[in-house]
């Protein structure tokens, strides 16, 4: 234990108390008392001019468990000269954060004012038709950015992600938000706009009137990640690989910038519970794409149950518990309202968003709906989604949000038979 309230040097005592070793690979890591805070100190340096401590009047300082790491690839000595005599929280983290810096740091700069301006301008705005030439794309540095972070996301990941593959989904996945986003912004402008329609934007993290703010963020956030994570091999790791690259540092820096929406640790559990409800999204089996007439014949208690099923998947695993405060009271598990309605909202965006796409999916002939008609198919299916928001929402309701009784509804709706009617063609007039 080492106090005091000024600059001390005592090399030989100090070394001789501690077994300090004077090479420059050896550092010491040790804890202080008062704050918690750890500091990282050279044994080179302590031999040589002494171990100082700079105090202010009344201040002291009690170090405590000191530890002894060999420094072989310099990684100690770096960080030693970044800290500059601070103390954090972790040595260890700090660390890990100072060689995550690049990754942080290229994450960030996609995030840039200007990027977000862009990919806003190109979700709502409508290329004036009289000027055939008008063209909204987003711009190529964008591109380079996204780029540049891929090839430093890779390094960390241990199955080497196709540049260009991830690229491309990602502009698809705008590509169809785009798409909504337009039908759903005129409708919205309207003068007359439906009621489920009016009740449905006004719970949508990201609504007709997109604003740069923090559940603007949020998504763009969601749709990048979504990407540079979706891969089979990463079944059940996404919690992990998250934390283990501290994707919450650069995620935090970037949701300060607007100070509108719940907390920033919430957000943060937000993600990772949708990142892992995206993958087994993914991981259901593709279905058959069906030609243009056969769309009308996709029965809509079938997507229902993949809807259900999905939720009932997410409400057995432990992050999603903790997501949604499960906790007991008397006998009954009850969870939190607000924030299951808050993973019901994103999740219901995310299926919103992806329509446009699943309905081009759906035209295997190679046969394209009119735009007229396409813009009805999303207001349809759109509102058929809402539909299953509001059951959903109710079924938790009426249940008093006992996670028990809760769950039971869902098994109970989930076995409902469907039933598939052929369409009976019409007979022609003699």
């Amino acid at each position: 234990m080492i106090s005091g309230n000024s600059g001390m040097k005592r090399p030989h005592h100090i070394t001789e108390l501690l077994n300090i070793k004077p090479y420059r690979e050896y550092y010491y890591i040790y804890t202080d008392h008062r704050t918690q805070l750890q500091y990282l100190i050279s044994g080179k340096e302590i031999v040589e001019n002494g171990f100082k401590i700079y105090l202010f009047g009344y201040q002291y300082r009690v170090c405590l468990y000191f530890r002894e790491v060999y420094d072989r690839e310099g990684r100690y000595e770096k960080l030693y000269y970044l800290l500059n005599g601070k103390g954090v929280s972790s040595v260890d983290e700090a660390l890990k954060e100072m060689e995550l810096l690049p990754l942080h740091s290229r994450y960030e700069n996609f995030f840039s004012y200007d990027n977000l301006e862009k990919i806003r301008t190109y979700l709502i705005y409508k290329p004036d038709k009289k000027k055939k030439e008008e063209e909204i794309s987003l711009p190529g540095k964008l591109d380079n950015e996204l780029n540049s972070l891929i090839i430093e996301f890779s390094k960390y990941s241990k199955e080497k992600k196709s540049g260009e593959k991830v690229e491309k989904k990602f502009h698809n996945q705008l590509s169809s938000s785009r798409d909504f986003f337009q039908v759903w912004v005129a409708q919205n402008r309207k003068k007359k706009v439906t009621k489920w329609m009016m009740s449905c934007d006004e719970i949508l993290p990201v609504k007709s009137k997109v604003e740069t703010n923090r559940e603007y963020l949020t998504f763009i956030n969601l749709v990048l990640l979504k990407q540079l994570f979706i891969k089979k091999s990463d079944d059940e790791k996404i919690q992990i690989f998250f934390d283990e690259l501290l994707l919450s540092k650069p995620i935090t820096s970037i949701l300060h910038k607007q100070s509108n929406g719940s907390s920033i640790h919430q957000r943060i559990e937000l993600i990772k519970v949708l990142l892992t409800a995206f993958l087994l999204e993914k991981k259901k089996p593709a279905g058959k794409s069906i030609s243009k007439k056969s769309i009308v014949q996709v029965s809509k208690k079938q997507d229902e149950n993949e809807f259900l099923s999905l939720i009932k998947i997410l409400l057995k695993e432990n992050f999603v518990h903790s997501f949604m405060h499960l906790n007991e009271f008397e006998g009954i598990t009850y969870f939190n309202k607000e924030r299951f309605e808050e993973l019901l909202r994103w999740l219901l965006l995310f299926n919103l968003i992806e329509i446009p796409s699943q309905i081009k999916e759906r035209q295997a002939d190679g046969s394209k709906l009119k735009i007229a008609d396409f813009e009805k198919e999303i207001v349809k299916i759109s509102k058929e989604n809402f539909e299953r928001f509001v059951e959903l929402i109710t079924k938790a309701e009426t249940s008093g949000y006992d996670f028990i009784k809760f769950q039971i509804e869902l098994d109970k709706e989930g076995e409902k038979k469907v039933i598939v009617k052929p369409i009976n063609k019409r007979r022609r007039k003699v």
